[in-house]
């Protein structure tokens, strides 16, 4: 019982005197001494993820503007023009093959036949041959205007000594192919289309023209 009691007066005592050793061992530190020993010991924070970067937006594509097809116009050069009957003494696309000599053509103009292909699928060859008398580059093309050089290249072509131009209305290969129904116009000139000089050195300036249609 003795032993007991002593127990109980110990146990006390301890509670009694706990605080004061608690409180002689709290430790109180200066704002200085906290940063001193947070710059010593960094805290270690998670690595933050970086944003991918934005993509500036993307503009769509500018079409540019389709510019109306090129009409045709006829040239300022003074011309000839005559009809195919008058040349051909026939409707087109008769005859089957002819020449025809001594065609003036303008020294600073053109010489121009002209025609309709009316509802004619068949094709043929016009040839503007050299003359004695006029030596020098013609230049030739098929075009819905009179005097008209700037076609495209299947119905535009310069002549030396001498060649063809084919023309079709049935779809043949390498020809100047042209519609049904429509006036067009075989245009023959000296002057050089991109320098406006004429290679025709005298005047008259003259043609022997050939037409084959087999």
């Amino acid at each position: 019982m003795k032993h007991f009691s002593l127990l109980i007066i110990t146990i006390m005592l301890t509670m009694l005197m706990l605080p004061f050793f608690v409180k002689a061992t709290t430790i109180t530190l200066t704002q200085e001494q906290v940063d001193a020993v947070l710059a010593d010991n960094p805290p270690q924070c998670p690595p933050v993820e970086e944003c991918p970067p934005v993509e500036p937006p993307v503009e769509p594509p500018v079409e540019p503007p389709i510019e109306p097809p090129a009409q045709f116009q006829d040239s300022d050069l003074q011309g000839t023009i005559k009809s195919w009957n008058q040349v051909w003494l026939g409707a087109f696309p008769m005859p089957t093959y002819q020449n025809v000599t001594y065609r003036t053509v303008p020294r600073n103009g053109y010489y121009a036949i002209a025609f309709n292909t009316r509802n004619v699928i068949d094709d043929g060859k016009l040839s503007i041959l050299e003359n004695a008398a006029t030596p020098g580059i013609r230049y030739t093309s098929i075009s819905e205007c009179k005097g008209d050089f700037n076609t495209v290249t299947s119905c535009r072509k310069d002549y030396g000594l001498g060649g063809g131009m084919w023309w079709a209305t049935n779809r043949r290969e390498n020809a100047c192919r042209l519609d049904q129904n429509t006036t067009y116009y075989f245009n023959v000139t000296f002057v050089n289309p991109d320098t406006g000089i004429s290679n025709c050195s005298n005047s008259p300036c003259y043609v022997n023209i050939q037409y084959t249609n087999l």
